[in-house]
């Protein structure tokens, strides 16, 4: 069984999904989808990692600004008025790296400026990437991943044509069936094993 999940990393492709300015969906697949806390850094200040409904952090691969809608960074779209990164202003990509047992993820982007942008992103095992022109004079827009059955979500890749913003992140970090079962499996191997070892 651990060979056979292993395997299917390998092949097993992420779904992705364009959300546009619409607002994010409660679930996926009947699994919920679950808002990023409230981040506790001070606005204006440099980050580069943010924590997650799991616990584990978001890390992204250059620092970021913090700043939260309606304070420093005026409109977003979609009621939302938390926590938003944007990049520095020569940098037009990002790379997301997502917690652990992470099978679905959103995020919205949108333009530093007032001016319409080509987004294109990615996951790593994604086979065709996500393209999705955004006005930054309008409303923030979303992308969806959906790890494969049997997998996680790794990386996003994010670029554009000019530096930007992302935020109104949303996980759900439950493992799927096949994955519950195969560490069920080894719980009960673990607790096995300890049983004969300390049998008189």
């Amino acid at each position: 069984m651990l060979v056979a999940a292993a395997a299917d990393r390998g092949w097993a492709a992420t779904t992705g999904s364009l959300l546009g300015t619409s607002s994010p969906p409660g679930d996926v697949g009947g699994q919920p989808l679950l808002a990023f806390p409230a981040d506790a850094t001070a606005e204006f200040t440099s980050v580069s990692t943010v924590p997650s409904p799991s616990g584990l952090d978001l890390t992204f691969n250059q620092p970021v600004q913090h700043l939260v809608v309606g304070s420093s960074w005026l409109g977003w779209g979609q009621g939302y008025s938390g926590d938003i990164y944007a990049t520095d202003p020569t940098s037009f990509s990002l790379t997301i790296t997502l917690p652990a047992d992470t099978t679905r993820f959103v995020f919205y982007a949108m333009p530093s400026d007032l001016v319409i942008q080509s987004f294109t992103v990615s996951e790593t095992s994604s086979v065709t990437p996500l393209v999705q022109s955004i006005d930054g004079n309008a409303d923030a827009a979303g992308f969806l991943f959906v790890a494969a059955p049997g997998t996680m979500l790794n990386q996003v890749f994010i670029s554009s044509t000019g530096s930007f913003a992302v935020g109104e992140f949303l996980a759900n970090s439950i493992p799927e069936a096949s994955n519950a079962g195969v560490g069920v499996l080894l719980l009960l191997l673990v607790a096995n094993r300890i049983r004969r070892e300390t049998r008189p």
